[in-house]
């Protein structure tokens, strides 16, 4: 029945673009005009009901998903993959998006419901439009037929795989969907902006694409930060932004989109700027697609962490990445010249021209960005694939968020066509107030001058829009909503600077019941228990500034991927929290570790077992050049087989290797058996083992059980002050969408 569903919203698509294209044709020839007419009302009447079909179709087959996932129907290789008996009612909601088809079914459905609004609002280009939003909408379906969630299996399981324990949170439930909304509104100004070059009417595209531009960038945002939030909260490596490849797949086409609604207000303020914006609105949905085949395809598999496998869809993700490009590219070169634009006087120094400046500076840090998310690929043309560092995107960025911040400040005093008479009078309070802002981060220690003069921009623009929106608040709230998103911006930059770069953290390692002072607190060991979901649960107990609490970060094994999982703890507070992320957790023996040498690809003899070396795994998310590096390993014996992974954290100039546990049913040893990623010689592709818990029933054992946790300790000082300004910079483009709204 779904693959029915699916195969029949293709057809209706294919409908309802031979309906549009036939009123493309009609408009475009000759004729009289009233006989036009009426052909073109009867083939945008076809061309509707083709697309109110494709859209019944996809959403039965949506709720038909959704009913085979909370029925349990196991026969279906996607409900078996990513859904289980035992997860809650919101969880097993959320499976409907955990895998590629489901996702993509996710996606063409938003698509779908957006197109129907989106078809009655844009008039006379619902001919040319809708027949490219056809045209995106039928490259999905193609992608759902190729990878359908509506496979079914020989036999039916008595339950499923489940969810990837790290993806068992609440935010799951909402990240993905707002995202993948994000995603999907990113189609319609690309969609207007092509209707308006086939059909060279220039005049009212921009006024029709900023409300969907300023819609993408609410969802697309929202849920950038949504994950950012979820990345510190959930997973245990310290901070909410790695700069993973995947991550900045989504950032980028947000970046760019942002400069887009920026670009069309210039469009409407001034009539400049219009062949930049039908650029930026094509590249902006290129970037989604692009974003899309690099998280899809399977060419970032051994560099990002949220990539998928290709799961034989490579060719088809290359076809619709370079489709839109090349017909995108010659249809505006075609018409470049007849596209008539005012031009900006850049030698003025005006509101227009310093936002033009800002939106240069936005797009120039976007491209640096992607060029760093792109050299995986990039590399490959001429060596071994290989992914830029941390510190690249870091240092790249920080002069463009300069300039951006220093523009922040100064444009919200500035008035359109206007030259800034008064301005200098009016900054002067945020001047004062940023030296006063440098002289506090001097005096804490910051001494790097390309920092401090990203704190004195940022808290320049913090003080300017505070004044701004005070004015504007006076007058009405809704005209609060650019200098609000302006602080929100601001507070991001000021809280991303100070938790960055005044952080403190310490690695320390507790036995059970050992009281150890870290970082002004003191902390004890008080043992493991199972949570209700039968995780392994450190108890730490802490006592900070006349405070007691017990502190419970998770560290467990898992057999959905055979890989220890770590959830930190997070003791939030409004000027800085307090983060324990559990590195790993051993027990103490006292015999000899065994050492054992592989080379990749090599298998040695162990205690009878068959040890064998995969490869390498990298995880790029690490805060301050930390580096996470796995090795994928396999041990067996004749009745058992592991796959197991041990990793070691690069971390300060200091190894911290995870203890494993081989859950080996009949060992004949005493102690529990383990092994841990001891060392590595990357050139040689070359690793060292070390096995403990092997020791025979007659060796001295005296300390056997005695239990150690290794706890990555930090102070993260203003993180509320980052997540209240991406609060304020969403609230802010929300206000301003509702208003670009009612004036459609």
């Amino acid at each position: 029945m779904g693959k029915v569903l699916i195969w029949m919203a293709f057809g209706a698509t294919v409908f309802s673009f031979w309906s549009y294209l036939g009123a493309v044709r009609v408009s475009n020839a000759g004729g009289k005009k009233k006989n036009k007419l009426k052909l073109i009302s009867e083939k945008l009447r076809l061309a509707r009901l083709g697309y109110y079909a494709m859209v019944g179709f996809i959403g039965v087959a949506s709720i038909f998903l959704l009913y085979l996932l909370l029925s349990h129907q196991f026969q279906y290789e996607y409900v078996y993959k990513y859904s289980a008996k035992n997860l809650s009612f919101g969880l097993l909601l959320s499976t409907f998006w955990a895998g590629q088809a489901g996702s993509f079914l996710l996606w063409a459905l938003f698509i779908a419901v957006m197109g129907v609004v989106f078809m009655k609002n844009i008039r006379e280009y619902e001919a040319p439009a809708m027949l490219f939003l056809t045209v995106i909408q039928g490259f999905f379906i193609v992608l759902l037929i190729k990878a359908t969630p509506f496979n079914v299996q020989l036999h039916i399981p008595p339950d499923g795989q489940g969810l990837n324990p790290m993806l068992e949170n609440f935010w799951m439930i909402i990240h993905p969907p707002i995202l993948f909304l994000g995603y999907a509104a990113a189609v319609f100004p690309f969609a207007l902006a092509l209707a308006a070059l086939l059909t060279k009417q220039y005049s009212n595209w921009a006024s029709l694409a900023l409300p969907w531009a300023l819609f993408n960038s609410v969802t697309l945002g929202a849920g950038i930060i949504l994950g950012a939030y979820w990345a510190y909260g959930t997973l245990g490596w310290g901070g909410y932004w790695g700069w993973d490849p995947v991550e900045n797949s989504s950032l980028v086409p947000w970046m760019v989109n942002f400069v887009l609604f920026h670009g069309l207000i210039i469009e409407k303020m001034k009539h400049a700027f219009k062949r930049t914006n039908l650029v930026l609105a094509v590249f902006s949905f290129i970037l989604v697609i692009y974003a899309t085949f690099l998280t899809r395809s399977g060419v970032l598999a051994d560099f990002s962490v949220h990539s998928f496998q290709d799961f034989g869809i490579n060719e088809l993700l290359q076809l619709f990445l370079a489709g839109p490009i090349i017909f995108s590219i010659g249809l505006f070169v075609k018409r470049f010249g007849g596209i008539k634009s005012e031009p900006l006087e850049i030698n003025r120094l005006n509101k227009e021209n310093t936002l033009f400046a800002a939106l240069l500076a936005l797009l120039a840090c976007s491209a640096v960005i992607l060029a760093g998310t792109s050299f995986p690929l990039i590399s490959r043309l001429f060596t071994q694939p290989s992914n830029v560092n941390i510190s690249f995107y870091n240092q790249v960025t920080l002069p463009f968020a300069i300039i951006i911040a220093l523009i922040l400040g100064v444009t919200p005093f500035m008035k359109w066509g206007q030259l800034p008479h008064l301005m200098v009078k009016k900054i002067i309070i945020s001047v004062l107030f940023s030296l006063v802002a440098v002289a506090v981060a001097v005096y804490f220690g910051l001494q790097k001058p390309l920092l401090l003069l990203f704190i004195g921009t940022s808290a320049f623009a913090l003080w300017t829009n505070l004044i701004v929106f005070a004015q504007q608040l006076r007058m009405s709230f809704v005209l609060t909503a650019a200098p609000m998103a302006h602080i929100g911006v601001a507070l991001m930059f000021v809280g991303i600077i100070v938790s960055g770069n005044f952080a403190k953290e310490q690695y320390i390692e507790l036995n059970l019941g050992q009281k150890t002072e870290v970082l002004g607190a003191q902390l004890t060991f008080e043992g493991i228990q199972k949570d209700a979901d039968d995780k392994d649960v450190l108890k730490i107990r802490v006592r900070n500034n006349g405070s007691e609490y017990l502190a419970t970060p998770r560290y467990f094994y898992t057999t959905f991927n055979n890989s220890i999982m770590k959830e930190p703890f997070v003791r939030g507070g409004f000027w800085q929290d307090f983060y324990i992320s559990p590195i790993e957790v051993k027990t103490v023996h006292n015999h000899k570790k065994d050492i054992v040498t592989l080379k990749k690809g090599e298998t040695a003899k162990f205690y009878k077992l068959d040890v064998f070396f995969e490869g390498f795994a990298m995880n790029s998310h690490a805060e301050n050049g930390n580096m996470e590096i796995g090795a994928k390993i396999t041990i067996k014996n004749k009745q058992e087989h592991f796959e197991l992974m041990p990793t070691l954290v690069m971390s300060e100039g200091k190894s911290l290797s995870t203890v494993v546990e081989i859950p080996l049913a009949k060992n004949g040893y005493v102690g529990t058996p383990t092994v841990a990623l001891n060392g590595i010689n990357a050139t040689e592709q070359m690793i060292q083992l070390a096995f403990d818990g092997f020791a025979h029933a007659d060796e001295p054992n005296t300390n056997d059980n005695q239990q150690v946790a290794g706890l990555q300790v930090s102070k993260k000082p203003f993180m509320n002050i980052m997540w209240i300004g991406t609060l304020l910079l969403t609230v802010g483009t929300v206000i301003s969408f509702k208003r670009k709204l009612t004036h459609i």
